[in-house]
């Protein structure tokens, strides 16, 4: 009776491993079914909104990178979009996103001006009078496909425009945050960049600058062992007449990255 015991403990042990084996090289197999890796471009999807420089993707491997270039105009809102890449059909798509209520404009009406104020680098016989307050803000998001925020990274930067067409800073909100979901996935910040720089200028004093980079990753997404990331960077630049340009990118990589997908939306008050 023992020889058969040992037998079938065996025949089961050589099924287990069999059965093993079988799904370890499956899981590669569904990938480059899904298009991991297999897609050479990607083209947009019919219900895509956004083209360049708004919004463009380009494809490293398993690395997705979208990135763009938005001008918001002195006195209106950024309007926000959320994307999605599709490595199975090769695809992408980049919508406006609805908002419940109107974003407020980026003029601040509740800061009060100096009379007048000699800036930095003016002779000091001369004294240029404030003109207007104006707020950038935005916060970048990658998701998972119920649409969980997985990581965030904000950029908000106030400044004031003068009458000599100058700009100064006065008040940045910057941060990297990752999340926990409620399906039980943890995503954690690796790398803060410039979260504690100050907003900087061009060489006229006519620009003002906002940047920061957040890394971001994930060990339990699907496989315990295996990692994936995301990466962020904004930089925002106030003008002298109260607009205001953001430019971005994003990149998701590693295990299961394709299922990621991301929003740019606006951050105000």
């Amino acid at each position: 009776m023992r020889p058969t015991k040992y037998r079938t403990f065996a025949l089961m042990l050589t099924l287990f491993t069999t059965l093993y084996i079988a799904f370890a090289l499956a899981i590669p197999s569904a990938n480059a079914q899904l298009g991991e890796k297999r897609c050479k471009t990607l083209t947009p999807a019919p219900i895509n909104e956004l083209s360049a420089p708004e919004f463009e993707v380009t494809l490293e491997g398993d690395k997705v990178t979208v990135h763009g270039y938005n001008y918001v105009v002195s006195g209106h809102a950024f309007r926000g979009f959320e994307w999605e890449v599709n490595l199975k059909n090769c695809t992408y798509y980049a919508k406006w996103v609805t908002a419940d209520k109107p974003p407020a404009d980026n003029i601040i009406i509740d800061e009060h001006f100096a009379d007048t104020r000699a800036y930095p680098g003016q002779k000091e016989s001369i004294a240029s009078t404030p003109t207007g307050n104006y707020l950038a803000g935005i916060k970048i998001v990658s998701k998972d496909p119920p649409g969980f925020w997985l990581a965030s990274t904000t950029n908000k930067l106030y400044w004031t425009t003068y009458s000599d067409g100058t700009v100064r800073w006065y008040r940045y909100v910057k941060g990297c945050q990752g999340y926990t979901t409620p399906l039980n996935t943890h995503w954690y910040v690796s790398g803060c960049w410039w979260a504690s720089e100050n907003p900087y200028y061009s060489a006229s004093h006519q620009r003002v600058y906002s940047r920061i980079q957040g890394s971001y990753f994930n060990y339990d997404f699907m496989d315990p062992n295996k990692r994936t990331d995301a990466v962020h960077y904004s930089k925002i630049t106030g003008l002298n007449s109260g607009a205001w340009i953001h430019e971005w990118w994003v990149s998701h990589s590693g295990e299961f990255s394709w299922l990621l997908h991301g929003e740019v939306v606006p951050d105000y008050p």
